[in-house]
């Protein structure tokens, strides 16, 4: 017979879980994906949890090894749903992170390269990289941006003279304006994460009610299997605390 998992008995693991996803499930995006920010301002969490800014995160964990919910670190922790579109979610960004797992040394030669490129554009002496700079060019290049596609991006953004007497413009302007258009080669990551473009099961890509039945029928599992979890939660002896979205 096949392994249960053994049933929820932490009553803030079972409200975070319930509160996560109901918040993926209102979310209409291919790899739907929640922040410990959106869980916080959450009334069931904030108001529902003892202690939440300490609690918050533990819950998480334990969601997580329970297999409830996935979770990407990068930059800021992603919460995605255990089901086929999270998993792909999760290898996209994994195998994208991957990528950039060795030596910097290439990142940060690049970096000094796009420097150089701004203090030439500006007419500055010296451009001081932001702490997050080598962060953005991480997340550009993972997504399938080209270095020769990031240099021409930055002499696009910064083609116009700067006005007199304003700061310098920054990488984050310069990447703010080349987010605007796509990448030649998009990444598996752009694609799934970024652009919601990947092939994903018709059913991870628009909710059931905006299908016909037909397609309802065919691309619900995943969801049911959410709504399985929220039934069975509710049976524990401290259902009565449960968060009240879940009792209706």
């Amino acid at each position: 017979m096949p392994k249960r998992s053994p049933k929820v008995d932490d009553l803030a693991e079972l409200k975070v879980s319930l509160v996560a996803l109901a918040l993926l499930d209102q979310k209409i995006a291919p790899a739907p994906f929640v922040t410990e920010d959106e869980l916080m301002a959450h009334p069931a969490i904030f108001e529902g949890l003892s202690f939440p800014a300490i609690a918050l995160r533990p819950a998480l964990q334990r969601a997580v090894a329970r297999g409830t919910l996935l979770c990407v670190e990068e930059g800021k922790r992603r919460y995605f749903a255990n089901d086929d579109a999270g998993r792909r979610a999760v290898e996209a960004i994994t195998s994208a992170t991957a990528q950039f797992a060795g030596p910097p040394q290439p990142l940060l030669s690049f970096l000094a390269r796009v420097a150089r490129e701004i203090e030439r554009l500006e007419g500055i002496e010296v451009y001081q990289p932001a702490p997050d700079d080598l962060t953005l060019l991480e997340e550009f290049l993972a997504r399938g941006y080209s270095e020769a596609e990031i240099i021409a991006g930055v002499n696009e953004a910064l083609r116009d003279l700067r006005p007199p007497g304003a700061p310098p413009r920054t990488l984050r302007f310069c990447l703010r304006r080349l987010e605007a258009q796509p990448p030649a080669a998009p990444s598996e990551y752009y694609r799934t994460i970024i652009a919601g473009a990947s092939a994903l099961p018709e059913g991870d890509i628009l909710p059931a009610r905006a299908l016909g039945p037909s397609a309802r029928r065919a691309g619900v599992s995943d969801r049911a299997q959410r709504r399985r979890l929220i039934r069975r939660a509710r049976h524990l002896p401290d259902a009565q605390a449960t968060p009240s979205f879940a009792r209706r």
